[in-house]
């Protein structure tokens, strides 16, 4: 069996030394394939080098040909993302990267993963009405922990990534407090975040 330690950026910690034995494992740093030749890991939509913590070509996301000026403007407004060869937005300690092509979340899961959590909530409440349903599997995302390995984002082509914490959040307080007031709240929830952040940024 082989073991292997990496720095945060792909680099072993110990690799096997030229006069020791060699790994016959291909596929290194989060799972990629490494060319034995070049010593890039093979992401799929192009190379990464471990040692320089950067990818050897731009990434090949067009942002400017996506629709809604929103995202766009989100897009813009971290400037990790104006570097088209940095990993996972240099912060590989909180995000990963699986084809390149944009970082993942921590907690990013499957759609799969997300229906199979609602179905064992029904199927612990057997008999439970939708609403009952909805509140519980809203309760679950609320109390799951903001850490690794809990699934909570799904990534879609369409809409980029959506919370399901927030998703269910939402749609379980709309049909106690109606669409509008649940989004004017929503608003105000996200625009109080985005001022503290601002403010915590000039500190």
């Amino acid at each position: 069996m082989w073991e292997a330690t990496y720095l945060p950026y792909g680099q072993e910690w110990n690799p096997p030394s030229g006069s020791g034995p060699v790994s016959p494992n291909h596929y290194k740093f989060t799972g990629k394939e490494r060319d034995a030749e070049s010593g890039l890991d093979y992401f799929g939509a192009r190379y990464y080098s471990s040692g320089l913590g950067r990818f050897q070509s731009e990434d090949p996301r067009e942002i400017v040909f996506e629709r809604g000026s929103i995202k766009f403007l989100e897009y813009l407004a971290d400037p990790q993302n104006w570097n088209r060869y940095a990993y996972a937005l240099n912060n590989p300690l909180g995000i990963t990267d699986f084809d390149g092509r944009e970082p993942n979340k921590s907690q990013s899961g499957t759609w799969q993963q997300i229906v199979a959590i609602v179905q064992q909530i029904e199927q612990a409440n057997p008999g439970a009405s939708p609403r009952h349903i909805l509140s519980k599997v809203d309760q679950y995302f609320r109390n799951r922990a903001d850490s690794p390995g809990a699934t909570r984002f799904v990534y879609t082509k369409g809409n980029g990534w959506i919370d399901f914490k927030h998703f269910f959040a939402a749609a379980n307080s709309a049909v106690d407090r109606g669409e509008f007031v649940t989004n004017v709240g929503g608003l105000y929830v996200e625009t109080v975040q985005l001022w503290e952040n601002r403010s915590m940024s000039q500190i």
